[in-house]
């Protein structure tokens, strides 16, 4: 089950505070994976190219990913905030419990946990992530013309898990 644009909003909204609702809007915004956003630093923040530098992606790799509009406006909110508790420039995004250190895969799946189910939502952190990858595929398929097939969209498509979405939504 992949999640509606109206879970999203009702999952990020039922977050108990600023830094919560960025990591999870980071993880819907730019479709990254939990120990991603968990490893972010202040300077992987690219507003001028409008990117988020994943320095420790999945196997070690380095990529870039899509930054909105919203989602820098809410990160710069967060820095605001974090900046005045202390916060360093070249420190991590999301710091843990010490701010020497990032918070903790496990903190931030206890953050999808906890804001599901005051948002009333089954949810867990692969499906906003899920829910990230549907909605670029909605997109790219809204640029693609009418009478164009599915094979010509599976030829656009970057990833394995934007395949596994296409392939589940056309058949």
């Amino acid at each position: 089950m992949v999640l509606s644009r109206d879970e999203v909003a009702r999952l990020l909204n039922a977050t108990t505070c600023l830094k919560h609702q960025a990591a999870l809007s980071g993880a819907y915004g730019a479709g990254l994976r939990v120990a991603e956003v968990s490893m972010l630093k202040v300077a992987d923040v690219d507003s001028e190219r409008m990117l988020l530098r994943v320095v420790r992606g999945k196997g070690g790799r380095y990529r870039n990913a899509m930054l909105s509009e919203d989602l820098l406006t809410l990160l710069r909110q967060w820095w605001r905030v974090g900046a005045a508790a202390g916060m360093h420039r070249d420190g991590w995004l999301f710091p843990g419990q010490h701010a020497m250190k990032p918070i903790s895969t496990r903190q931030l799946y206890r953050i999808v946990i906890e804001a599901a189910q005051a948002a009333d939502s089954p949810s867990g952190w692969r499906r906003t992530r899920c829910a990230f990858l549907k909605k670029r595929l909605a997109d790219r398929r809204s640029r693609c013309s009418l009478n164009q097939n599915a094979d010509h969209v599976a030829d656009t498509v970057d990833s394995a898990a934007e395949r596994y979405i296409l392939h589940r939504t056309l058949m």
